[in-house]
């Protein structure tokens, strides 16, 4: 495999697996990155505002081969307000206060389709609401892509 850089604007999407939340909604996301010393590279992420997080956040990850993975560090923690099924909605997202719980990105780059694939997963962490409550957040996981910004 020819050498590739992380280097760049990069826009995809990332959706849900769990059948707790609203699988249907894909949610749009820009990352900037710019690449560090061995594979490492760091960056910031902004998510669409409407589907997902509205605060910028920062991503650290390392690159090895067509291998990616990276950290996404949002600053504000939000949550997913309920519906009478129980299930949350990403189109209502409810802000915290304190940072979000890390979700862990990882995936591979084609190189003939010029797009990065993979899966991402947020384990357990704890949220605490605006009221100051602290709640227990489930494990969530899903899917994203991203391809350099002009390219899709």
């Amino acid at each position: 495999m020819a050498e590739w850089s992380v280097e760049g604007s990069w826009v995809g999407e990332y959706r849900f697996d769990s059948d707790r939340v609203d699988a249907i909604h894909a949610t749009a996301f820009t990352l900037h990155l710019s690449p560090g010393w061995f594979g490492r590279f760091r960056g910031t992420v902004q998510d669409d505002p409407a589907t997902g997080m509205p605060d910028p956040g920062l991503v650290k990850g390392k690159v090895r081969g067509n291998s990616v993975r990276f950290w996404k560090l949002m600053p504000v923690a939000y949550h997913f307000e309920l519906g009478p099924d129980q299930r949350g909605d990403p189109s209502k997202m409810l802000r915290g206060s304190g940072a979000h719980p890390p979700i862990l990105y990882e995936g591979v780059y084609d190189s003939d389709k010029g797009v990065m694939t993979g899966t991402w997963h947020m384990p357990h962490g704890t949220l605490v609401d605006a009221l100051g409550r602290s709640r227990r957040s489930l494990p969530l996981t899903g899917t994203w892509s991203a391809s350099r910004r002009g390219e899709r």
